[in-house]
């Protein structure tokens, strides 16, 4: 069989790899790949940039110039808004310090590996280090398939060994509980965010995100759209459910379709008192919850308000536990699984992306369940 006739300046080498040299006015580079197109369109943008003054030799680049071409060119249109500030926060705290100034040809697995174990060492959690991987494993992988590293140093990049921690149950108001707090909520700005939860299991930022034309009150149908989003110096804004599954339909129970008529009555009478002063953010117009001003709630400020009422329970000598906005959440799904709602229906209401999540979150509630389902076999077996 013939050999494939590459085309000129690309060699094929020992190690499997394409190599292609350009040369335009003197200088020359050499260019790596392990696919013989990606290697042709790598050549193609040299050519390019030598051609037209802009081109930076691969062992010019710094990896804090890398980290920057890598997020603003490869991740920016395939994550969202949230992941890429995370990366560059986690960029700039744990990874610029050590290699921010380094070439990126002169970056040895070594380093990399102690970047991971210290972090490790210090004590940090297993999320903000697995962040600190992925970026690293990113970034030196886009390097290779760019042709400025011919060797990538995070290749075989190793997580430490992590202690497996006992979690605790999850917090789960009884009856008598969300009774009890509702009672002493009453007077709260954030009462009907309160109810509004305990009766659809939404998300506290789903909740506030929750526009009118959500609701679709044809079908009985609550549609979750979005969740609001906070960035530094931009203010709050709607954005796109964190997964696929986020994107759902709760369907409305006699409490949560009264209360959203209540809701809706409350808007329009308070927006008529308001006159001038109603102020809606753009893009966050007609929201079903609102403060004072007709503009967005805040989570942080729930959080204090939730607090603040377990503190006036606690002192009128009720024993009661410390609760969050993700309580609420828990404790929707909590009945509705008690109630014999099936897991899988479960799952789609709480727009988890597998079923497996709702099982390890809800594991508490199951095993009743199954043992009620188990009675079904008596007399079959």
């Amino acid at each position: 069989m013939a050999e494939k006739k590459l085309p000129k300046g690309v060699t094929l080498r020992k190690d499997g790899r394409y190599m292609g040299r350009v040369q335009i006015n003197g200088e020359r580079v050499s260019l790596y790949s392990d696919k013989l197109s990606d290697l042709i369109n790598q050549m193609e943008d040299v050519k390019y940039q030598m051609k037209h003054g802009f081109y930076c030799r691969p062992k010019e680049i710094r990896v804090d110039e890398w980290f920057n071409t890598w997020i603003d060119e490869y991740k920016s249109l395939q994550c969202k808004s949230q992941t890429i500030r995370l990366y560059r926060n986690t960029y700039k705290r744990y990874i610029q310090e050590p290699i921010g100034r380094k070439k990126v040809t002169d970056v040895k697995p070594a380093v990399l590996q102690k970047i991971i174990n210290g972090i490790h060492k210090a004590g940090y959690s297993r999320s903000i280090i697995t962040s600190v991987q992925t970026i690293i494993k990113g970034m030196f992988l886009q390097a290779l398939r760019d042709g400025i590293i011919i060797n990538n140093p995070a290749k075989n990049l190793t997580l430490p060994r992590f202690r497996k921690v006992v979690k605790e149950e999850r917090r789960v108001m009884s009856k008598e509980e969300t009774d009890i707090f509702l009672k002493y909520a009453e007077k709260s700005a954030y009462y009907d965010y309160y109810r509004l939860a305990l009766c659809t299991g939404l998300r506290i930022n789903e909740a506030f995100a929750l526009q009118w034309d959500d609701i679709d009150w044809k079908r009985k149908m609550i549609c979750i759209k979005g969740t609001l989003v906070y960035e530094s110096g931009q203010g709050v804004r709607k954005d796109s459910t964190k997964t696929v599954a986020g994107f759902r339909e709760i369907p409305m129970i006699d409490a949560s379709e009264s209360l959203l008529k209540i809701l809706r009555k409350k808007r329009a009478k308070t927006r008529i008192l308001l006159g001038q002063n109603w102020k809606e953010r753009e893009g966050l117009e007609n929201l079903v919850l609102f403060n004072a001003f007709g503009s967005s709630l805040c989570d942080t400020n729930v959080r204090k308000d939730i607090n603040r009422i377990v503190e006036r329970i606690n002192h009128d000598g009720i024993k009661f536990k410390h609760v969050t906005p993700h309580t609420f959440r828990h404790t929707f799904a909590t009945r509705g699984l008690e109630a014999g709602i099936p897991l899988k229906v479960m799952q789609t209401i709480l727009g988890h992306s597998s079923l497996s999540m709702t099982a390890d979150l809800y594991s508490h509630v199951l095993p009743d369940t199954k043992a009620e389902e188990m009675k079904k076999l008596q007399g079959i077996i």
